[in-house]
């Protein structure tokens, strides 16, 4: 496995069998908020971020932001494609099966199974075949 950048605990992040991390820039991967569970064969681009945890915001304490922990672990399901530069917020907690997320795509609410996923905010594209 390549390696890859993370903010929290490394014990928080479950790796799948038959995963691929690829090479620079690497992947950040932000366990606070949880954790992260990447399924079987699962393949991350460079650049991927994934985020699992926030900050409150508000005009009255903008220089000392409180983390927002949703305590939940982020699931990339099995056979899920991240393409390169995707981003995967806080608000997102499951990319279903046989997904595709696209280069370049923020996502930032939950990608059912079987969907291509692009844009910013990334939406559902179209169906896919899952062959595994």
């Amino acid at each position: 496995m390549s390696q890859f950048k993370i903010l929290g605990n490394r014990e928080d992040l479950v790796v799948g069998d038959g995963c691929s991390i690829t090479r620079e820039p690497w992947p950040f991967f932000d366990t606070k908020g949880g954790g992260i569970v990447f399924g079987d064969n699962v393949v991350i681009s460079s650049g991927v971020y994934i985020l699992t945890h926030s900050h409150q915001f508000s005009k009255s304490n903008w220089r000392d932001l409180p983390e927002i922990t949703p305590g939940q672990p982020t699931i990339v399901s099995d056979d899920v494609f991240l393409g390169i530069n995707a981003v995967i917020l806080p608000s997102c907690k499951r990319i279903g099966r046989c997904s595709v997320i696209g280069a370049g795509s923020i996502v930032t609410e939950d990608v059912p199974d079987y969907e291509i996923w692009s844009g910013n905010p990334a939406r559902k594209v179209k169906d896919v075949e899952c062959v595994s």
